[in-house]
């Protein structure tokens, strides 16, 4: 990624070069203190999602097999 940014900056006219590379490390620190946190906050949620979405399914399929009913011969009437 940082070749490819470097490239970037070299393709623009010699004028530009400077302000590109300091626009680029401006956007670099608000991609590294706001991007990175949110990202990780996202993938925490994706992870937790799939998680909870997993524990329902078993918890449905054991339901729907019987194995979480409660015998008939222990309810009381």
């Amino acid at each position: 990624m940082k070749t490819f940014q470097r490239r970037t900056i070299e393709i623009c006219p010699p004028r530009f070069q400077e302000s590109a590379k300091s626009s680029q490390m401006k956007q670099n620190r608000f991609a590294r203190r706001i991007g990175l946190p949110m990202l990780t906050v996202m993938m925490n949620l994706v992870l937790a999602s799939l998680v909870l979405t997993l524990c329902f399914e078993v918890a449905l399929n054991l339901y729907e097999s019987g194995y979480l009913t409660m015998p008939r011969n222990l309810i009381k009437s």
